[in-house]
């Protein structure tokens, strides 16, 4: 399977902002695509990622505590540590590559 293209530098500039965000404010990233994007320790509560593209994402430790996931692609993405829940994950699309928690499980799509 081919490897997800790192992000373009205008993408990167608004990733950089991201990962400095501390407030639980709405953040809409509905639809887009943040394949390979490090979103590390991101805070995205509550966050709209309806229909985004986080293949393979480095997600691990972010806040996704209520984030909207529903047809999210987040095949081979990193989301240990981000306290994520069953339901969030059944409607988003996972695969095999996709790293969770022990306690969490996802059926790829």
């Amino acid at each position: 399977m081919e490897k997800s293209p790192k992000p373009q530098a205008d993408i990167e500039a608004v990733l950089s902002v991201l990962k400095h965000r501390t407030s639980d404010d709405y953040l809409d990233l509905g639809e887009a695509d943040l394949r390979g994007a490090d979103l590390e320790q991101v805070q995205l509560k509550g966050a709209n990622l309806q229909g985004a593209l986080l293949n393979d994402a480095h997600l691990k430790g972010a806040k996704l505590e209520g984030a909207k996931l529903f047809g999210a692609h987040v095949q081979g993405a990193d989301l240990r540590s981000t306290g994520l829940t069953e339901q969030q994950l059944i409607i988003a699309f996972c695969d095999e590559r996709t790293r969770l928690d022990s306690s969490l499980s996802c059926r790829p799509k």
